[in-house]
């Protein structure tokens, strides 16, 4: 597991890691002693890619490609949650 980025904002940092979840990338996010939101990656062969995807999202967090895949990530969420 690896740290990544660190967010002050906490609704950048969960949709940082709605992003990489959508690229089937498993991220875990942690509280530091500041008060800051980091996101980890779990799997070591994951960071570049997530590396590379996190660099994008921190240069235009609401551009479009993140915003669908935030959104496609919510609705399986809202799925897997709904009872049956």
């Amino acid at each position: 597991m690896r740290k990544l980025a660190s967010f002050d904002d906490p609704e950048v940092a969960r949709a940082a890691c709605e992003v990489l979840y959508a690229e089937n990338i498993d991220s875990d996010l942690r509280e530091g002693p500041d008060r800051t939101l980091s996101v980890w990656v779990v799997a070591e062969n994951d960071v570049p890619r997530a590396q590379s995807i996190l660099e994008r999202f921190a240069e235009r967090p609401n551009a479009r490609e993140f915003a669908r895949a935030r959104e496609r990530v919510q609705r399986e969420r809202a799925a897997t949650d709904a009872p049956a």
